[in-house]
């Protein structure tokens, strides 16, 4: 068998296993390579490092039923004619070789879902390519090409492109398009504006698409060093960046190394919110993850008491349960928990229970576990409780809560349900004032309760003073 293989394919030594010919280096070079026989059993061609430069233009007519082709790291310098007449090739291979151009042709290959042509000198993306809508993989990295074209929105099946390594500056929002997309691989810093203050804002609406599907790969470390290299970057500028379109890698680096970049984490920029703040402003999906990056490099020791509580109110409002731990670590004094307005965070907190509810609870019990009844009950400048917010808000979620805590808590702590607060309006006046039926109820069960309680103290003591009396 290997002395026919030998004759069929000139000047090469060929190894035939599993349905796969392997062509193996014979130490000449300029090769061209031939064959004069089909071979309709063959599926899998693989002829890697080779010297190879040039296919007879009939070679893959011998070859009708190949599947794979793998001719990786030669000399080939054009495409054989003959290879787009391949009507079962599923996967392509043709790295580290010297082509310049992909033929029109290539739109034959119908069947073709695996394409990599990454380290040749190819200039242009034709057309033709994007009409191959079996393509699920596509490398064309370090070439020189300078654009893709608009079309490869086009391309519905493509789940990994790889163009890292060429010479584009700008990228088609159509990749938005490319719903299966699962990874593509570029360089970060061929997308910076000449003013490196800016970042096309259709290249940041792109990864922004790309990012809210988790579906963007890239090296955020390449993309910092390169930065490193250029002069007068703004990097707080980069940071904002990244927290508005959730990358949250590039938040990570930049917070991570914020000494390093001249980044103050706690100071406005321009007309924006300290990082932070700026990040739990935006939709829950993005400061959740984004503002644990940012506080883990925060130290809140060193906060001042007005600093501590303006976090401490923007993290109740978002429900950022991860904020508030790290803030009520450092509170080392109850009152440091009471703003300049009197309001304590139970107002905060009751103020907007019944959104997203089940996180309610666990922040309104985490300061309830460490708070006196002094914090409780305290009646803000305005001369309101916290039960009286959620009174006013009509929160029935919210006074369960309260009812169940003072019901089952082993501590003294209490929130008083009778409460006075401005011009003496209790929260059973605030009650019957709202006109709703639930919260009206849920006092009168509390109340009835109380004075069942009250009732059966008042017999036990009348029954133990009888019991001296006849005792007596």
């Amino acid at each position: 068998m290997n002395e026919l293989i030998e004759y069929i394919i000139e000047n090469e030594v060929v190894q035939i296993e599993n349905n796969t010919m392997i062509l193996k280096e014979n130490n000449e070079n300029n090769k061209i390579i031939k064959c004069y026989k089909s071979f309709d059993n063959i599926y899998s061609i693989i002829a890697k490092k080779l010297n190879i430069i040039k296919i007879n233009k009939t070679f893959w007519l011998n070859f009708t039923n190949l599947i794979n082709i793998n001719l990786d790291d030669n000399k080939i310098y054009k495409f054989s004619k003959s290879l787009f007449d391949l009507s079962n090739l599923h996967k392509l291979s043709l790295n580290k070789n010297i082509i310049s151009l992909i033929p029109h042709n290539i739109s034959k290959l119908k069947t073709l879902e695996y394409f990599s042509i990454n380290n040749n000198k190819i200039v242009l993306i034709p057309n033709p390519l994007i009409k191959l809508i079996n393509l699920n993989y596509l490398d064309i990295s370090f070439n020189k090409i300078k654009e893709l074209p608009i079309e490869i929105g086009l391309m519905e099946s493509l789940n990994s492109l790889k163009i890292i390594g060429n010479e584009i500056e700008k990228l088609p929002t159509s990749l938005s398009q490319l719903s299966q997309l699962k990874e593509i691989e570029f360089e970060w810093f061929n997308f910076i504006n000449n003013e490196p203050n800016k970042i096309y804002n259709k290249t940041l609406l792109l990864f922004k698409s790309l990012f809210n599907k988790k579906q963007l790969y890239c090296d955020f470390s390449v993309f910092i060093e390169h930065l490193n290299n250029k002069n007068e970057i703004d990097y707080t500028f980069i940071l904002y960046s990244s927290i508005e379109n959730n990358y949250i890698g590039l938040v990570k680096i930049l917070s991570n190394n914020s000494k390093k970049y001249n980044i103050n984490l706690i100071q406005k920029y321009n007309d924006k919110k300290p990082p932070l703040l700026y990040a739990l402003s935006l939709p829950e999906s993005i400061n959740e993850k984004i503002s644990k990056v940012i506080i883990k490099n925060l130290n809140f020791e060193l906060f001042s008491k007005n600093e501590k509580l303006n976090y401490l109110t923007k993290a109740i409002r978002s429900k950022n349960i991860y904020l508030i731990k790290e803030i009520l670590k450092t509170i080392k004094d109850e009152n440091e928990l009471i703003n300049d307005t009197e309001m304590t965070p139970f107002h905060y907190i009751f103020a907007n229970f019944d959104n997203e509810l089940a996180k309610s609870k666990i922040i309104a019990n985490l300061f309830f576990n460490i708070c006196s009844n002094n914090i409780l009950n305290h009646l803000s400048n305005e001369g309101w409780g916290a039960i009286h917010v959620a009174t006013r808000r009509q929160s029935t979620q919210c006074l369960k809560w309260i009812i169940h805590q003072n019901k089952y808590n082993k501590s003294k702590k209490k929130f008083l349900i009778n409460l006075k607060g401005k011009e003496n309006w209790t929260t059973l006046l605030f009650s019957l004032n709202t006109n709703n039926i639930q919260i009206t109820k849920l006092y009168r069960i509390f109340l009835i309760e109380r004075l069942g309680i009250k009732l059966l103290e008042m017999f036990v003591v009348k029954m133990i003073f009888l019991i001296l009396f006849l005792n007596y």
